[in-house]
């Protein structure tokens, strides 16, 4: 996952990468492994048989970025029902 910023001589794809990275640093969520198991159960929802253990980071976030909108309605209740949003009050 690419978490610095992209400049504009980067490829399309890491300027995807950061901005779904971007978009759980909002929420607090800083883990890349709970970033890619989100990107994978939300790939799995939408029944694509092309994921599974071996699938490559940049699959993901391709498909991911294509489907944002829907990817951020999925990705805050998985969050909230796997525990994995900080409270309002702890720090991070």
């Amino acid at each position: 996952m690419r978490t610095q910023r992209a400049t504009r001589y980067s490829h399309p794809m890491q300027h995807a990468s950061y901005g779904i990275v971007n978009w759980f640093k909002g929420r607090g969520i800083k883990n890349q492994d709970v970033i890619m198991e989100c990107m994978a159960a939300f790939c799995i929802k939408k029944e694509c048989k092309w994921v599974n253990k071996d699938t490559k980071e940049i699959a993901l976030v391709g498909y991911c970025q294509q489907h944002f909108q829907e990817f951020t309605t999925f990705t805050v209740p998985y969050l909230k029902e796997n525990n994995y949003l900080p409270l309002p009050h702890q720090k991070v």
